[in-house]
């Protein structure tokens, strides 16, 4: 779908989009970004220079939201994160979001408790839109835990480092 969007937009087959995606290393959050300026303008200018604004958006936005310790994935890398960390608490959070900024201040509370064994790894809800729709994740934040590389519970919304201990308990033993 991806490479299906850039074709479009850059009027080109998908080969060829694959192969500059691939040797630009072109990425959704840019092409979100591109669509973004495009639309803000009255009077946009041409692709060329809209695909430099886009890069600029996002090398100067504002980051991602998940927090510090946790390794960042996304709808390119989550499937290669389960595949070699089958049990694993996957987060989804959101720039903006208070709950998600309530719960990083117990994140190192919440990461004491994961069993050993289960890996643990965050994904900026408003980038992973193939992850969201595939584990129907709408609300941040949300926790996915995923015990031999199947989805054995999910947990929308703050919670407490004790509920989610005790989540980890019934999932993990």
């Amino acid at each position: 779908m991806f490479r299906a969007a850039i074709a479009e937009l850059f009027d080109v087959d998908r080969e060829t989009a694959a192969e500059r995606i691939d040797r630009e290393g072109v990425t959704r959050e840019e092409l979100v970004a591109y669509l973004a300026v495009q639309s803000y303008l009255d009077d946009p200018p041409d692709r060329d220079t809209l695909a430099h604004m886009a890069a600029v958006m996002v090398e100067l936005g504002p980051g991602s939201p998940v927090p510090e310790p946790l390794p960042v994935l996304d709808d390119d890398t989550y499937e290669s994160f389960l595949a070699d960390h089958p049990n694993s608490l996957l987060s989804v959070w959101t720039h903006g979001c208070s709950p998600c900024d309530a719960m990083k201040d117990d994140l190192d509370a919440v990461l004491s408790a994961l069993p050993d064994g289960v890996a643990a790894a965050g994904l900026d809800g408003e980038s992973a839109v193939e992850f969201r729709r595939e584990f129907e994740v709408d609300a941040a934040p949300t926790m996915l835990l995923f015990r031999d590389g199947r989805l054995e519970a999910t947990m929308a919304g703050r919670h407490s480092p004790e509920a989610l201990e005790d989540a980890f308990a019934d999932v993990y033993t």
